[in-house]
């Protein structure tokens, strides 16, 4: 039988018959000439083109855009740094990949600490936590609306980050965990420890990039 036929079923009584076409006919609808069908049946009878996974272009990245950002800072700010160096270690678990639990957790702690020594000024009349929450007022003087909502918006992906690791710490913080992973991209409850740590890697450098970008382009 030929592939449009396939899984019909064919009645015959005597001098008559007909045949019940499977669902699976629609698959041909529209179809106009023999070209066309036969078109249609090599594009069925492909394997599926799988996605290609996006990637880092180096193992690096995260740290390159942690360095950019830092060094962009320091042109604004008359040479202070943002950064404080995590260190040979620290910077060795921002770039490695992980394997399991315990190895994504020491990873984002090395990531965490990171952003917890942020040297961001405070902002006189505001009482402001952790560094991150000082980013937006400090560089608000410099920035456009559109600008300041998508630094914004980067510092809730690394904020989310910051939730993820505090949350692996403390079972109270579970709710809070699961929204964070949300809002990064991170499917949960995690099936693949490495795929997750790779698209919290990916989700912080975009966001220490977008930071970066909107205070190089801000006006001096």
């Amino acid at each position: 039988l030929e592939p449009a036929t396939w899984q019909s079923v064919v009645n015959r009584g005597g001098d008559t018959w007909s045949i019940e076409l499977a669902p699976e006919i629609r698959r041909f609808e529209a179809v106009t000439d023999i070209a066309d069908y036969l078109a249609r049946v090599c594009s069925l009878a492909s394997p599926p083109v799988q996605p290609t996974p996006v990637a880092f272009s180096s193992p690096f990245s995260l740290a390159a855009s942690i360095d950019f950002l830092d060094s962009i800072w320091q042109n604004r700010f008359s040479g202070s740094r943002l950064v404080t160096p995590p260190g040979v270690e620290g910077s060795a678990k921002l770039a490695l990949p992980i394997s399991n639990q315990s190895e994504c957790e020491s990873a984002l702690s090395a990531l965490a600490e990171v952003m917890k020594t942020l040297n961001v000024p405070g902002v006189q009349g505001e009482n402001l936590g952790h560094p991150l929450q000082r980013i937006a007022p400090t560089l608000e003087p410099w920035l456009d609306p559109p600008a300041l909502a998508r630094v914004e918006s980067a510092i809730s992906l690394l904020d989310a980050i910051r939730r993820v690791r505090v949350g692996s710490q403390h079972v109270s913080g579970r709710t809070a965990t699961v929204e964070a992973f949300r809002l990064l991209g991170v499917e949960y409850p995690i099936t693949s420890w490495p795929e997750a740590w790779r698209q919290m890697q990916m989700a912080a450098a975009s966001a220490f990039d977008g930071i970066r970008e909107e205070l190089q382009r801000a006006p001096d």
